[in-house]
């Protein structure tokens, strides 16, 4: 019993400790790209090839991209004659760029806050026609430019010059962040370049977080705790060990005996540490996150069962008869 609760001490004290540190990297990227932290703009006035901008979708990372153009006529609604949106024309993938939900019939794409003041239903234009809304698209004030806070979308083909370019990298690659400067018409002058949300600075891939966070070696002191406490629990019974086999029992069966043994407390110990770190640490993950987060807590788990099982089996080895009589007298 108290060997079980010691194994399942040392498991909890490092591959849950681990493991809730991944998740929190997991979280942290997450907010990074839901925040408009992994989507770069590149902006020039009438200086962004639509077609090279909406390419961008093919290169490695790149979730979506969007080229928008400034419509001089703002979004007029009969409505409100004295609130006019702005209306952007976008060639694109908006949903995928901007996590836009769609909600309608192709139409136009207003940002939450106007959908709530607006509705989502036809709208009333004042020239007489009528828009419809494809769906929604989120852009809380988070930190993100106030470009899009307060705007309609209408798609529209991809070639054509435009004003700036939207890709959402996904995860983080530098190679393909390099790319982004190819959509820029060649000759365009007063080229800017910066995030959506600058407040998350420059990305950081998810893997480089995984290898640097500061508790990647508790799995491998995990490991060597759980080897110490199979060797110290065996050791500390040398002595009716060694009578065993002083009065005949083969050290082939007592380490068979042994090696039993210590899989009866150290297997349910492992499997509630088990049980409880993947309840804990995956709870707020998404699939993807969840099975590499799975995988990693049973490969933590199970180095402590082997470190357990090796250790006693290196403590078994030390044991013999011969000893007998020196380890009684010691005692």
């Amino acid at each position: 019993m108290l060997a079980s609760l010691a194994l399942l001490v040392i498991i909890a004290g490092t591959v849950l400790q681990d493991a809730l540190a991944v998740e929190h990297v997991f979280i942290a990227q997450r907010a990074v790209r839901t925040g408009g932290g992994a989507t770069h703009i590149i902006a020039a006035p009438a200086g962004i090839d639509g077609q090279r901008c909406v390419a961008l979708q093919g290169l490695k990372g790149v979730v979506g991209a969007i080229a928008l153009r400034e419509v001089r006529d703002r979004f007029d609604l009969l409505a409100y004659p004295h609130s006019k949106p702005a209306l952007y024309d976008v060639a694109g993938d908006i949903p995928a760029t901007l996590d836009a939900q769609p909600s309608g019939p192709p139409g136009v794409w207003l940002s939450e806050a106007m959908a709530t003041r607006f509705g989502t239903g036809p709208l009333a234009m004042a020239d007489g026609t009528s828009a419809l809304v494809a769906g929604t698209f989120p852009y809380p004030d988070d930190g993100r430019n106030s470009q899009l806070a307060s705007a309609a979308l209408q798609p529209v083909p991809s070639p054509g010059r435009f004003d700036a370019c939207w890709a959402t990298i996904w995860p983080h690659d530098e190679a393909t962040f390099a790319l982004l400067s190819t959509v820029v018409v060649p000759g365009t002058d007063n080229v800017a370049r910066q995030q959506l949300n600058p407040a998350f600075g420059t990305p950081t891939p998810t893997i480089s977080l995984l290898q640097t966070r500061s508790t990647r070696w508790l799995l491998v002191i995990g490991a060597a705790a759980s080897a110490c406490l199979g060797y110290t629990l065996i050791r500390t019974r040398r002595v009716e060990l060694s009578l065993a086999q002083h009065l005949g029992v083969r050290a082939t069966q007592q380490h068979i005996q042994l090696k039993l043994e210590t899989m009866c407390w150290a297997l349910p110990a492992s499997a509630l540490a088990t049980t409880i770190t993947l309840v804990v640490t995956t709870a707020n993950t998404t699939a993807p996150e969840a099975r590499w987060l799975v995988t990693h807590i049973l490969v933590g788990v199970a180095a402590c069962l082997v470190a357990t099982l090796t250790g006693s089996m290196a403590a078994a080895l030390t044991i013999t008869g011969k000893k007998l009589y020196s380890w009684t007298k010691d005692r």
